[in-house]
């Protein structure tokens, strides 16, 4: 997942892409496109950088991801030609204002410049086997006439089987028995066909089923080397099956030493590959922008207009909520969920979402008076295999502070800057709101602060604290950085801890 620990399979196609020896035909590093004009597409200035193995392309729709895919096609020499990529109906000649570029690894020159107004390139482009899977690999065969009509006459199919290795992928990915799986033909009509003990073609598969069987067929035809190019990589695909698809697909990379690009949609998608191979493409309908090895924050915000709860929190109550949601921007808020327990059952908590594999990122938050010794203690509590699983998927945090979360609230307002913007939230005079300070600071009990202030105030209890974090994350001294750094580090499937103890036995 992005910026979590790397597999071994996925350190290696990093390790290996940096060699030139592995790779002797040229691999495309990049694509560019500039314009003075209409551009391509609306796309007037852009350049995304593909220098990598697996290249996952993610932004909204018409942020571009289809037309840099197609450029890509374009990149070598072949017989299609940039007027059967790029149509336009009742335009003699179209898209007549921009240049593209394409540059590239182990081959002279190193740029390759198309000028769309004479459709001619600046050199010869490099050969090399480019496939284009597209998503005519999830159509209903019985929505085609011309298959329905020839097979309900014909019931002969000649089989091109998939070898067996790349039918233990599609098993390892939809979890089911496959004796055989391929193509079927009959007089050049074509047909997805597997077995499970009883056979079955495209007729009756579901979308995502023939989606896998075509694109772990046509990864098996693909020789050494090739481009591969995936529109729309997760179509067909229940999310529960994708995680299983992208470990495939990286080990099929490997094996094969392929470059491969595909387009996506998907967050399940995205966040199945590393960091490294994401770029996210962005637009305002004006200018397009590329960001490679985006944040999963800028991802989420970018591509979904109602951001998923993807982030499940541990931590003791409300006042400690108050404190982490006050302390992130708003786009990483919306993606918290909150769950409340006392110190001792926070890890307990985390042990149990990771034995059920639910798919939020854990984050553990204890109050910040919660000692070491503690921590160590109820880690040593539990099995020395369930501590290792927890240091390896959940970040561990505390609030700021080394006292009660109420008490390093009071501390905060009570400094000059504090007393001042609290008076100013609160609407009151600052010489009354020093004193309400003061009477709150002799209390031996602070978790009653908020009931005590609502008190004093005439406000309720959840706005007094609400205006309390709100003051407290204004202040000049910035309190909330730190746990702000932290989880923002954690949201991008960063394991974070400032417990240095989480991993003792």
């Amino acid at each position: 997942m992005p910026g979590s620990r790397l597999s071994q399979a996925e350190q290696s196609l990093i390790d290996r892409w940096g060699l030139t020896a592995p790779f002797p035909l040229p691999r495309l590093s990049s694509v560019s496109l500039s314009s003075a004009g209409n551009g391509l597409r609306g796309i007037k200035n852009l350049t995304v950088n593909l220098n990598h193995p697996i290249t996952v392309l993610c932004g909204q729709h018409g942020s571009g991801k289809s037309t840099i895919l197609a450029l890509c096609r374009l990149a070598y020499a072949q017989s299609l030609q940039f007027d059967d990529l790029f149509i336009e109906i009742n335009q003699p000649q179209p898209f007549n204002d921009f240049s593209a570029a394409w540059s590239y690894i182990n081959h002279t020159p190193e740029s390759i410049v198309f000028d769309s107004s004479h459709r001619t390139y600046s050199a010869e482009r490099p050969n090399r086997p480019v496939y284009y899977i597209g998503l005519s690999r999830v159509v209903p065969a019985w929505e085609k006439e011309m298959l329905v009509s020839h097979y309900r006459q014909s019931q002969v199919l000649e089989k091109q089987p998939m070898d067996a290795k790349h039918i233990n992928r599609l098993k390892d990915t939809l979890n089911k028995n496959y004796v055989e799986a391929g193509l079927g033909g009959s007089a050049g009509y074509e047909i997805r066909t597997c077995s499970t003990g009883q056979s079955y073609t495209s007729f009756n598969m579901c979308a995502g089923e023939e989606a896998l069987v075509e694109i772990y067929r046509l990864l098996q035809t693909a020789g050494n080397e090739s481009l591969v190019l995936i529109e729309d990589a997760e179509v067909g695909l229940n999310p529960v099956v994708i995680p299983k698809f992208a470990k495939n697909l990286i080990e099929i990379c490997l094996d094969k030493r392929l470059q491969i690009v595909l387009t996506t949609h998907s967050l399940d998608m995205i966040a199945s590959f590393p960091r490294e191979f994401i770029c996210l493409i962005k637009s305002d309908g004006a200018a397009h922008q590329s960001t490679d090895t985006p944040s999963m924050q800028d991802v989420f915000t970018s591509i979904s207009s109602q951001v998923e709860r993807d982030i499940i929190v541990f931590c003791e109550d409300d006042v400690a909520e108050s404190l982490i949601k006050e302390a992130v921007p708003g786009d990483l808020r919306r993606r918290l969920k909150m769950v409340y327990g006392s110190k001792t059952k926070l890890l307990g908590y985390a042990e149990a979402h990771i034995r059920a594999g639910w798919p939020h990122i854990p984050i553990v938050i204890w109050d910040g008076d919660v000692t070491s010794t503690e921590i160590g203690k109820w880690l040593k509590s539990l099995d020395s295999d369930v501590r290792e699983e927890l240091s390896k998927k959940v970040s561990f945090l505390k609030l700021p502070g080394t006292e009660p979360p109420e008490r390093w609230i009071l501390s905060q307002l009570s400094t000059d800057e504090g007393c001042t913007e609290f008076a100013r939230e609160l609407n009151e005079q600052e010489m009354i709101t020093r004193n309400f300070l003061s009477m709150l600071n002799t209390m031996s009990e602070f978790h009653s602060f908020q009931h005590e202030l609502a008190q004093m105030t005439g406000n309720n209890e959840v706005a007094v604290l609400s205006s309390a974090v709100k003051v407290i994350s204004r202040l000049s001294t910035h309190p909330l950085a730190s746990i702000r750094q932290q989880l923002e580090r954690a949201a991008n499937n960063e394991i974070v801890s400032e417990i240095a103890f989480v991993e003792q036995p």
